[in-house]
């Protein structure tokens, strides 16, 4: 599954369509081949947030049958990074890092 603003699969009233079957240029990829994108979240964030990351990472088993990893305070490349700015570390370090 890929999320792109460019795809033709899916169309929404009012939107340019954002997901394809297929690969997109400048698109992100969240499950290819049975392997999904790695969430990460700060153990510092808040519990309603690491809540919505664990809720995510179910809803892409439930949807495609592949498991995300969900780290903690880790790096990981081309990963879904959720948090809330000022109390998560890692998207104040993103912020900081410009």
């Amino acid at each position: 599954m890929l999320i792109s603003s460019l795809s033709t699969f899916c169309l929404a009233a009012g939107t340019n369509p954002f997901i394809s079957k297929k690969y997109v240029p400048g698109s992100f990829c969240l499950v290819e081949k049975q392997k999904s994108a790695t969430i990460i979240v700060s153990s510092n964030e808040w519990k309603g947030v690491i809540r919505a990351a664990k809720d995510l990472q179910d809803d892409i088993r439930k949807v495609t049958g592949a498991t995300a990893d969900l780290l903690s305070d880790q790096a990981a490349p081309m990963a879904i990074i959720i948090g809330t700015i000022g109390t998560s570390n890692i998207i104040d370090q993103l912020i900081k890092s410009n």
